[in-house]
C-alpha cells in the first residue's frame, strides 16, 4: 500500500520497490521535519557506462558509499547547494603533497547549473525514540550530474570510486540504497531524464525478528555490519517500509509542496 500522500498523486506507474511499514505509514502530519534538508548528486560517466560515489571516511555515513552531498549554507537554493558540493576548491599547502584537498565536502569536479539536474525527491521518517512515538522527516533533493570537467579528489571527508553496474558496492550503503541506488543509477546512465524519482522510507525501532527485511540496522551514524545474538533480539533502528517509484515533473512537484 503507497502512503496516503503518495494515492492522492494518483501515479500512473507501479514501484519498483514497496513495502507497508509494519505499523502502516505515519501521516506526514504527525512527522515534525528534520533541522535541514539535504542533496545527493549521483555522478554517472555515460561514455564508460560508470558510476563515481564517494566512500565517507567519517562523520554520518561512515564506512558506507553513497553519492556526493550535503545541507545548503545560509541563503543557499538546493541546487546551488549541489553544485558546490562537487565543485573543485583551492588546496592548502599542508594538503598539496597528499593529494588530499582541505574542504572536506568537495569531489574536485568543476560543475555548472547546466550540469547538474533534479533527478528527484526521498523521504525518510526516523524515530526520535525507541518507542517509535515520535518521528522527524529527513528530505533529500537527488541531483543527476553527466558532465564536468576536472578528475575526481580524494577529500579529508570522501575518497571517490568508480564502479560499474555489476559492482556496485550495495552492502556498504545505507539499508533504504540498496533498494534504490541500481535502479536510480541505471535511469540516468540511459538518458531517462523524464523519469523522476519519488520515494518514502520509514525506519521504526524493531528487532530482527519483527522487521520486514534482513538488511543491517542503523547505529551511531552508520550503518551495523555484525549483530550477535544478543543485538538480534534488541529492538535497533531498522528499515521498516518503502515505497520507490518514478514519476514526472508535476507529481514531484505536487509531492514536494505537500511535505512543506
Amino acid at each position: 500500500m503507497p502512503p496516503p500522500e503518495l494515492s492522492a498523486l494518483r501515479l500512473h506507474r507501479p514501484p519498483f520497490a514497496a513495502q507497508t511499514p509494519v505499523s502502516g505509514w505515519p501521516p506526514l502530519a504527525s512527522v515534525k521535519p528534520w533541522h535541514t534538508e539535504y542533496t545527493l548528486v549521483f555522478v554517472v560517466d555515460r561514455t564508460h557506462s560508470r558510476f563515481l560515489l564517494g566512500h565517507k571516511k567519517r562523520g554520518m555515513g561512515c564506512g558506507l558509499y553513497n553519492g556526493y552531498g550535503g545541507k545548503p549554507e545560509a541563503s543557499e537554493t538546493m541546487l546551488d547547494c549541489a553544485i558546490r558540493e562537487l565543485q573543485a576548491c583551492r588546496v592548502s599547502n599542508n594538503h598539496i603533497r597528499s593529494n588530499i584537498i582541505s574542504r572536506q565536502e568537495e569531489s574536485g569536479l568543476v560543475t555548472n547549473k547546466n550540469d547538474i539536474r533534479l533527478k528527484g525527491l526521498l523521504l525518510t521518517s526516523r524515530p526520535t525514540s525507541s518507542d517509535n512515538a515520535v518521528k522527524s522527516l529527513l528530505r533529500i533533493h537527488i541531483y543527476e550530474c553527466t558532465s564536468w570537467s576536472g578528475d575526481p579528489i580524494e577529500t579529508e571527508e570522501m575518497a571517490p570510486e568508480w564502479f560499474t553496474p555489476d559492482n556496485l558496492p550495495l552492502e556498504r550503503m545505507w539499508p533504504e540504497a540498496r533498494k534504490y541506488v541500481p535502479v536510480v543509477l541505471d535511469s540516468i546512465l540511459h538518458g531517462a531524464s523524464n523519469d523522476l524519482f519519488l520515494a518514502r522510507v520509514d525506519y521504526a525501532y524493531l528487532t530482527a525478528e519483527s522487521a520486514p527485511t534482513a538488511l543491517p540496522p542503523l547505529h551511531a551514524q552508520s550503518v551495523l555490519f555484525e549483530e550477535d545474538a544478543e543485538i538480534v533480539r534488541q529492538p535497533m533502528e531498522r528499515l521498516s517500509g518503502w515505497y520507490m517509484t518514478f514519476t514526472g515533473a508535476d507529481n514531484l512537484l505536487k509531492f514536494n509542496a505537500t511535505v512543506g
